[in-house]
């Protein structure tokens, strides 16, 4: 049997390459030499874009079949300052007392070289995989971060790469090395706070404001407590949602595919069709985890809108957790009455995308929902698959109109139940013989 592959000795060789962003510093070299030697299929690719430096980024794969495993990184490092400073070099890769010194040790070519070493044992005792290994390896992490993550990752769907998992190695271990795994995602705000003052004389203090001592009062508030504690279950979210009654709104799309939250049961869609049909899927995982997992009944001041991902599923889904809830309450001790009684009270649904079905079949459906005190309308205008009011409001039965265009949606927000009219504007005919 071979010996395994040292972690400790890749990471050494990655340190010792000067890769501060944008320069690749024979980091990404280094892997792809790696990986070509164990089979892999390596691709490296340059990024450029207007005013930022031109940067390397690595792709590799072996394997051609499902599923999919991708391990993500970046070997760019950020400058080391005043060399001279450090008690062991930047790039030397000491070892001492146990410890590996070195720019990158942490974040993160410790973490790529363990990735690493990892596959090449596995595949030196099994062999090539019955699925695929790739490695998707950025460059440009630490700058400005333009020529990066996202644009390898639309390089990689252009050229047909579909991932089923991926395994980020940032630093996230608080105290020991391997004792959290992140399933949510970091980030900051930024925001630009300007406190004005009113000029004065000395001797007339009284007539002065200077604005120091209220900028002193704003981000003494502001750092007394932290914002958000943190939870894989966004239980902070929620409890501060429901204590200043702010309803949660969700919209369950991005930009691109790789946005998707969550993924769609069938990988991400390669046509229109494909994720418009299979859309409400991803609203439906979403409000069984809110009400099994008793995200209602921790907060029961929380209020969820469902934004742009119809409504019409609502009412089998509610049926068939219903009917789970009555067989497996012992298994849900925290969901202590119906799934549709919390849908209900907590859930509210934006309209669009209506079905273009039957009016009178679509209307007794609606009847026999009873949603319409959870049913707010959407237009999604400007799209070309908007829905116009005008058309809409003729789909709704008539003594749910008014709830659905106007009434559920200023409640719920507290917003005026009227507003000035437009210049020309003319309101919507509310036939209900239509």
């Amino acid at each position: 049997m071979s010996r395994p592959t040292d972690p400790v000795a890749i990471a050494r060789d990655l340190i010792r390459c000067p890769s501060v962003t944008p320069h690749e510093g024979g980091a990404l070299a280094y892997l792809e030499r790696a990986l070509r030697g164990a089979g892999f299929t390596v691709d490296r690719v340059t990024f450029s874009e207007p005013g930022a430096a031109d940067v390397e980024n690595l792709y590799a794969r072996i394997g051609t079949g499902g599923p999919h495993l991708v391990f993500a990184g970046h070997t760019d490092v950020v400058p080391p300052g005043d060399e001279t400073a450090w008690t062991h070099p930047p790039f030397g890769a000491d070892l001492a007392d146990g410890m590996l010194y070195g720019r990158g040790a942490a974040d993160m070519k410790g973490a790529v070289a363990c990735k690493l070493a990892a596959v090449l044992d596995y595949l030196s005792a099994a062999g090539k995989p019955k699925g695929s290994i790739s490695f998707l390896i950025t460059g440009d992490e630490e700058g400005v971060a333009v020529n990066g993550t996202i644009k390898l990752l639309q390089w990689a769907a252009a050229h047909g790469e579909k991932f089923d998992h991926c395994i980020l190695g940032e630093p996230t271990n608080p105290n020991a090395l391997g004792d959290m795994i992140k399933i949510g995602r970091r980030g900051s705000l930024n925001a630009t706070l300007i406190v004005t003052g009113t000029s004065g004389h000395v001797a007339y203090p009284a007539l002065a404001d200077n604005p120091v001592r209220g900028i002193v009062v704003l981000m003494s508030a502001l750092m007394a407590a932290p914002l958000d504690a943190g939870s894989p279950h966004f239980d902070p979210m929620y409890e501060a949602a429901a204590r200043n009654g702010l309803p949660i709104a969700t919209h369950l799309m991005g930009q691109t595919p790789f946005e998707l939250i969550p993924i769609y049961p069938v990988g991400n869609p390669a046509h229109w069709h494909d994720f418009f049909a299979s859309w409400p899927l991803l609203y439906v995982s979403h409000l069984m985890s809110l009400v099994f997992d008793g995200a209602f009944d921790r907060h029961p001041d929380l209020r969820v809108v469902f934004v742009e991902g119809g409504f019409t599923w609502a009412m089998p889904v509610m049926w068939r957790m219903d009917r789970i809830w009555e067989h497996r309450k012992a298994d849900l001790p925290h969901v202590r009455r119906k799934p549709s009684e919390y849908v209900r009270e907590h859930v509210r649904f934006t309209t669009q995308p209506l079905e273009d079905v039957n009016v009178e079949m679509y209307r007794d459906y609606l009847e026999m929902m009873d949603l319409g005190d959870s049913l707010m309308f959407s237009t999604d205008y400007p799209h070309w698959s908007y829905d116009s009011p005008d058309w809409a409001i003729r789909r709704f039965p008539a003594d749910q109109r008014e709830r659905i265009m106007r009434g559920n949606a200023t409640a719920l927000y507290g917003l005026p139940s009227t507003v000035k009219a437009l210049p020309g504007e003319q309101p919507v005919a509310d036939d209900s013989t239509v």
